[in-house]
């Protein structure tokens, strides 16, 4: 899928078939999660809608 970020720990790969495990999988998905929260616009995210 576009757009989809996925973050599979080597562990997790014994369950689910997959080609892209990796050791820091928890460390890169704890990077993409702050890179979004630090983009996200939380002082205007609500609109009036008139």
């Amino acid at each position: 899928m576009e757009s989809v970020d996925t973050f599979v720990t080597l562990p997790a790969a014994a369950y689910i078939i997959t080609k892209s495990e990796k050791a820091d999988a928890l460390e890169n998905a704890e990077k993409k999660l702050i890179e979004l929260m630090q983009d996200f616009d939380y002082e205007h995210q609500l609109t009036k809608n008139n």
